[in-house]
């Protein structure tokens, strides 16, 4: 990932994957969200290979980033333990998330 990927949700549904870089060292990857309206969101990451051919997003295991677990409000995180993958889940809400992932040393 060269520059910013954006993703992004609106109403109950899961932003597409963006795959990182796990081999970089140090890891340093940031999620920068915008929340605009009503929205209960959670920030996921994985471990899995979504570079795998037999890679389902739907099926994946995903875990929810503990500051940004139901969460209602713009935020920022750091991932500084390398994961594979992160994602946007609202689960509720008539409103959208904007989001911003930068990983550095690309």
């Amino acid at each position: 990932m060269s520059r910013p990927v954006s993703i992004s949700t609106s109403g109950a549904s899961v932003s597409g994957v963006v795959p990182l870089c796990y081999f970089i060292s140090p890891f340093s990857v940031s999620v920068n969200t915008v929340v605009t309206g009503s929205v209960v969101y959670t920030l996921q990451y994985t471990s899995d290979n979504p570079q795998a051919s037999t890679f389902d997003p739907t099926t994946a295991n995903w875990k929810s980033h503990p500051l940004m677990t139901s969460s209602t409000v713009s935020d920022f995180v750091e991932f500084t333990t390398p994961v594979t993958a992160v994602r946007l889940n609202q689960a509720s809400g008539g409103g959208s998330i904007a989001a911003k992932v930068i990983q550095a040393g690309l």
